[in-house]
């Protein structure tokens, strides 16, 4: 593989996937990602999306490197459980991903969306989180209660 660059490596079949694994390959054959814009997402958490560009070459794929033709990418992470989320574009599609990242990064949206998360934490999570607390305290109690029992029962019984 160290023989061939970005640009002279032969495309990738329709229907096949080129894998690698991270030792094997030459630095100059990963892709390059510029990011363009980036901003905050109407998608639960509110998280940072970007809009990126990404050259042909070897991209993070896990455990391995995936080749990847040139494409436009709308991304975001989900820090909750350390995913990335988004959608690539062909190349010739560039528009439909800007339109795309424009309709995620809407300030409308991402304006109704958090006032949506707080009427939500309001209403439903923290009355939630309360009545689970004071279970879970009387729980507590009952077993502190229960112990108590059985230790003066012995007592007795000794």
């Amino acid at each position: 593989m160290s023989e061939h660059t970005r640009e002279t490596m032969p495309p990738v079949p329709p229907g096949m996937v080129r894998l690698a694994n991270y030792g094997t390959i030459t630095p100059g054959l990963y892709a390059d990602i510029t990011p363009l814009e980036q901003g905050t997402g109407d998608l639960h958490g509110c998280p940072i999306v970007r809009l990126q560009h990404i050259t042909r070459g070897y991209v993070v794929a896990g455990s391995c490197c995936r080749w990847d033709e040139a494409c436009w990418s709308v991304q975001w992470d989900d820090n909750s459980n350390n995913t990335t989320h988004g959608k690539r574009f062909k190349i010739e599609h560039e528009a439909e991903a800007r339109a795309y990242y424009a309709k995620l990064t809407d300030p409308q949206a991402v304006s109704a969306r958090r006032q949506h998360d707080a009427m939500m934490e309001d209403t439903v999570y923290a009355p939630a989180r309360a009545e689970r607390a004071a279970r879970l305290a009387a729980h507590a109690e009952e077993e502190r209660a229960r112990k108590d029992a059985r230790r003066r029962a012995r007592r007795i019984a000794a």
